[in-house]
């Protein structure tokens, strides 16, 4: 199952986010099907999603993918940005980056961060000052565009 549905994810999931160390890093985001098939990247971080790098590590040696490894690594990195990018520490349960156009065009710059943030739907489009009041009202650090759930929820398993 994991073969058949790792390169879909590398595809459609998994997205670089726009950074200011411009580290190469990467978030397991939703993919979103239109009526018509296509099939298009929500550029949404999750808590929970954090496992998916020890998953593609363990798939990679149980499978012999060392090029997975790679991948892998990027994805934990992209949770420790995540983690570290909050004042706090911690991670939200939810939250939004900036997606990199693509591999190659992943230069940090403070106007596509902006202009993201102009585009989402949870801002009322203004001036720059309108743009960095959002982002200090919100407590936005650099690359994210939303912080969709701030908690942190604990989960445990009961085993009885």
């Amino acid at each position: 199952m994991y073969e058949l549905a790792i390169e879909t994810a590398k595809k459609h999931l998994f997205f670089r986010p726009l950074n200011p160390a411009n580290q190469d890093l990467l978030l397991s985001g939703t993919a979103k099907k239109n009526a018509a098939g296509l099939i298009k990247l929500d550029p949404e971080g999750q808590h929970l999603a954090c496992f998916t790098g020890g998953m593609v590590a363990l798939a990679a040696k149980i499978f012999n993918r060392p090029h997975d490894i790679d991948v892998a690594r990027q994805l934990v990195d992209g949770c420790i940005w995540a983690y570290e990018s909050m004042p706090s520490g911690i991670m939200p349960e939810t939250f939004h980056a900036v997606p990199c156009q693509g591999q190659t065009d992943c230069v940090w710059s403070k106007d596509a961060w902006y202009n993201a943030i102009a585009d989402s739907r949870n801002f009322v489009r203004g001036s720059i000052e309108r743009i960095e009041e959002h982002i200090r009202d919100r407590r936005l650090p650099s690359g994210f565009v939303a912080i969709d759930d701030p908690r942190y929820l604990l989960r445990y398993a009961n085993i009885s």
